[in-house]
């Protein structure tokens, strides 16, 4: 679980990351004292500074607060400025203030997003539950192995999967994660006509 300091100024609280914490705890010890009236350590993680402007600060190493409204494996939306919607899940609540872990649906990566970009999936009651796994006809997805441009067909679309035609082969994962595409994805992509299938992976 990550921690936070609760910084409280005069009376008011916020929450600020480890560093900038520990980057004003330093401060008041080292090049700021001259401007620190009294700092005294209650625990090694609760310090009070009193600086002679009248500002007196509380900081308390916590657990981070977790935000309101989400829940650990909601279903969520992250749309950021300019960019396509993300689909995903959360994946833990209790990361820097103001930000929530998202599991993303296509890539099984987790990422930190601010709140403000991140909305919960409306669910209407009576509204019909998606299949938990692919219908049987379903168009298959393909991705690399060690050799980026050769497609291969794995067994599920995850870190998991094994390649069909040799169950050595892992998909090879990408610095956003993996990339699992059916052939129709894949061919009207730009790059599209670069990629070959393996004969043998098609075969199954």
């Amino acid at each position: 679980m990550n921690k936070v300091y609760k910084r409280t100024e005069n009376g008011v609280t916020g929450f600020v990351s480890q560093r900038e914490g520990l980057a004003e705890i330093n401060h008041a010890m080292m090049d700021g004292k001259r401007d620190v009236r009294t700092m005294s350590s209650v625990t090694r993680t609760d310090y009070g500074i009193e600086y002679k402007d009248g500002r007196s600060v509380r900081l308390t190493l916590i657990d981070a607060p977790a935000p309101e409204g989400f829940t650990q494996g909601q279903a969520v939306v992250v749309q950021r400025p300019g960019q396509a919607p993300i689909t995903g899940t959360v994946a833990h609540i209790h990361t820097a203030p103001s930000y929530l872990a998202v599991m993303d649906d296509r890539h099984r990566a987790v990422a930190n997003y601010p709140t403000s970009f991140v909305s919960a999936v409306e669910t209407g009651e009576g509204a019909e539950e998606e299949p938990a796994e692919a219908a049987p006809d379903a168009e298959p997805k393909w991705s690399v192995a060690s050799h980026r441009m050769l497609l291969h067909r794995f067994t599920e679309d995850s870190q998991d999967g094994r390649a069909l035609c040799n169950k050595s082969f892992r998909p090879h994962r990408y610095a956003n994660g993996y990339d699992f595409q059916t052939r129709t994805a894949r061919s009207s992509d730009e790059y599209g006509h670069l990629y070959t299938y393996c004969p043998r992976c098609d075969a199954k």
